[in-house]
């Protein structure tokens, strides 16, 4: 498997991924398309096995805080462990000493119970954040130095 930054030509799988992952509050089309284009603050990353995109993460980078904004994998892969290798791909990337944050919806049992796995604790919920009404937790975690994560 590999994990490496997105390209032009992995929009569809993502879009298609995204679909399947978030069937009732997806991400516009523009929306992806933005959050793909690599810069000095985002970035989006897939994971790859042969020539299927079989997940992918977009985060914000400003200075030493990252903000996870769409992490899914694909809907016939979920709940084989490709999760905890993405978030451990992204993590090890990040800089020492570094902030995390994310917002999961409340319902999303596997991805909450994914994050407390890495550390992240909740610090805060938004209510009805998402388009159908549902709140979000929100969590952070900092990486402290030697890719020990706290």
């Amino acid at each position: 498997m590999i994990f490496r930054q997105a390209l032009a030509s992995d929009f569809s799988s993502i879009y298609q991924i995204e679909q399947e992952a978030f069937p009732s509050n997806p991400w516009p089309k523009i929306q992806i398309e933005e959050a793909m284009v690599q810069s000095k603050i985002n970035a989006c990353y897939v994971l790859e096995k042969g020539n299927e995109i079989l997940g992918y993460l977009m985060s914000y980078h400003i200075l030493n805080e990252n903000e996870i904004v769409n992490f899914a994998i694909k809907k016939s892969k979920q709940m084989c462990g490709l999760g905890s290798i993405m978030l451990d791909y992204y993590l090890d990337k990040i800089d020492s000493d570094s902030s995390v944050f994310l917002e999961v919806k409340r319902t999303n049992y596997p991805a909450i119970k994914l994050y407390l796995g890495y550390g992240f604790e909740e610090i805060g919920i938004r209510e009805k954040y998402y388009s159908n009404g549902e709140d979000a937790i929100v969590m952070k975690k900092i990486k402290r130095e030697s890719n020990v994560l706290v």
